[in-house]
């Protein structure tokens, strides 16, 4: 990463939250919606059966695991988490 950047970046205090987009939970495809794997519910409206969890990648819960596959697409922003 270049110097005058990472300086900036620490100067304004930027931080990458631990959201759905690198938990290992979150499937999505395109898309910035997408399911956890880890919860679901019984929708009441369409169907009694179990679904799982629709959830948008910039959201974030108490069940957080950050994936592996974000350490190697963050880079050098890893710091920032």
């Amino acid at each position: 990463m270049d110097n005058n950047k990472l300086i900036k970046l620490k100067l304004v205090n930027y931080k990458i939250l631990p959201t759905c987009a690198t938990c290992q939970h979150g499937q999505f495809g395109l898309a910035s919606w997408g399911t956890c794997s880890l919860v679901s519910y019984k929708h009441e409206k369409h169907s009694l059966t179990d679904r799982q969890m629709s959830i948008h990648q910039s959201g974030s819960c108490d069940l957080y695991v950050r994936d592996k596959e974000s350490k190697e697409l963050l880079g050098a922003f890893q710091e920032f988490i």
